[in-house]
């Protein structure tokens, strides 16, 4: 990990999902499923909703419904998770937990990979995707839960969307979702982020003065959805910045307050985020790099962003960029 000396930083909680039984589903519609007919389109996506433990694995398909199916029947099969009128054309390899995810971008290919090089002539316009989530690794094991939803392959539009049931009896339903705020104060040229609404409010009225939305922001978690860690904030009080700091790493957290015994920690666990890879800051699937870049300054102060052109900007201005890899991300926040 790169990181320098004095350690601080400015940010606050965010996007909010409920950790609960393995699930995955469909949520609805992404881009790119209108004109998807022929094997000539572009890349489609679709919307899930995930919550998947280590040991868990969860899988898509991609194909077409039968039209001569007879309608009751199929949804009876539906209803039970099941997909007896649909002919699948391609599936994805299994993606094991820990996972989570809320409103995600699910990117389920293109029509050219679905179809074959040589295109299929499709007997219907009503093409079929569905999520399934096992109780194992690699796709072994008890299916938990499975989501569908079939749309026309000429305007895109959603045709039906049916969650089966998972383990739990039903599929669970995800927190609402916020976005962790970030503020710039010019005359300070400190960088604040926030996404706790009484803090929002406060600075967004001038009640707190200063302070203007920069109109970034990223999302974390409230509470400890699987494959994310509890992220601390800690106090620096004026002689060190006046700032916060953040950390998703429980041993960091440690460090600073051992270090600085004059910081006030205010929480182990403000929020809750997705941590990368410490030998190559790679972030898991659905979530996207945080970078974290300090002033180097008396006044102590950190930016985070999940821009890299904005960790680029900061750099070019001075800041030295803290985190893991050749990148130096430090968290890894909710996509």
């Amino acid at each position: 990990m790169r990181t320098l000396g004095a350690v601080l930083v400015a940010l606050s909680c965010g996007v909010c999902f409920a950790a609960n039984a393995p699930f995955i589903q469909i949520a609805g519609p992404g881009n790119g499923l209108a004109d998807t007919c022929n094997s000539r389109s572009g890349a489609a996506s679709v919307r899930v909703n995930l919550d998947l433990p280590a040991g868990s694995s969860w899988n898509y398909e991609v194909g077409y419904v039968m039209s001569d199916m007879d309608s009751m029947y199929m949804m009876d099969m539906m209803m039970m998770g099941m997909s007896g009128g649909d002919v699948y054309l391609v599936g994805s390899a299994p993606q094991n937990g820990p996972l989570a995810a809320n409103d995600a971008a699910l990117s389920i290919g293109a029509p050219s990979t679905w179809f074959g090089a040589q295109g299929v002539r499709l007997p219907t316009n009503e093409l079929v995707v569905t999520a399934t989530a096992y109780s194992g690794a690699n796709g072994t094991g008890q299916v938990l839960g499975t989501s569908r939803m079939s749309w026309r392959c000429d305007n895109g539009a959603t045709m039906t969307r049916v969650d089966g049931l998972n383990s739990m009896g039903g599929m669970p339903t995800a927190d609402v979702k916020q976005q962790a705020v970030e503020f710039y104060n010019a005359h300070l040229d400190h960088y604040f982020m926030t996404a706790d609404a009484k803090e929002i409010a406060a600075l967004d009225s001038g009640s707190t003065p200063g302070w203007t939305r920069t109109g970034l922001s990223f999302g974390v978690f409230s509470g400890p959805a699987a494959g994310t860690s509890g992220v601390c904030r800690i106090y620096m009080p004026p002689g060190n910045g006046d700032s916060h700091f953040y950390s998703a790493s429980a041993s960091e957290c440690s460090a600073v307050t051992a270090r600085f015994p004059t910081f006030v920690s205010e929480s182990s666990s403000v929020f809750y985020i997705a941590r990368p890879d410490t030998n190559t800051g790679a972030c898991p699937a659905f979530t996207v790099p945080v970078y974290r870049l300090w002033n180097a300054r008396a006044d102590s102060n950190h930016r985070y962003t999940t821009d890299p052109a904005v960790a680029a900007q900061m750099v070019n201005q001075g800041y030295v960029p803290e985190g893991y890899g050749p990148n130096a991300v430090i968290m890894c926040a909710a996509a």
